[in-house]
């Protein structure tokens, strides 16, 4: 009963498991680690929205507008990052772990070089991502 009650009335980004939703979550939380998101960072976020996810205008606004009302202040991914992957964290592909990685630090690059909030932020994210990878086969 605790469980239910807790996936129920909890904090639904604790419940995420798309990689694709997390890593969206992700770079709106890079976005906004220093204040409100710029329209230049919008704009970005929109578009690789379009072209790395592969959906409509609508859609990229629709996922940009659920991920900024979920992630609220962002003190919940930031102080508990961890819990915030964990549901996702074994469903990355090798391939989406990077491609997350590379989404977030262009997020945070957008306006020059990431602030120090994003840039520890962007690597905390890699971190716990990596470690659930497979690690790749070496041939000898």
């Amino acid at each position: 009963r605790w469980k239910w009650q807790q996936k129920v009335g909890g904090d639904p980004v604790y419940s995420l498991d798309s990689p694709m939703d997390v890593t969206a979550l992700l770079m709106v939380a890079v976005a906004k680690c220093d204040g409100d998101m710029s329209v230049e960072q919008k704009r970005l976020i929109l578009g690789l929205f379009e072209q790395e996810f592969h959906l409509s205008p609508r859609e990229a606004s629709a996922l940009l507008n659920s991920s900024a009302f979920l992630l609220k202040d962002g003190e919940a991914v930031r102080a508990n990052l961890g819990k915030v992957l964990a549901p996702s964290r074994e469903r990355f592909t090798r391939d989406q772990a990077e491609s997350a990685k590379k989404l977030i630090a262009r997020v945070g690059s957008c306006e020059g070089k990431p602030s120090a909030i994003q840039a520890e932020l962007i690597e905390a994210a890699w971190a716990i991502l990596s470690k659930s990878l497979p690690q790749e086969t070496k041939w000898n």
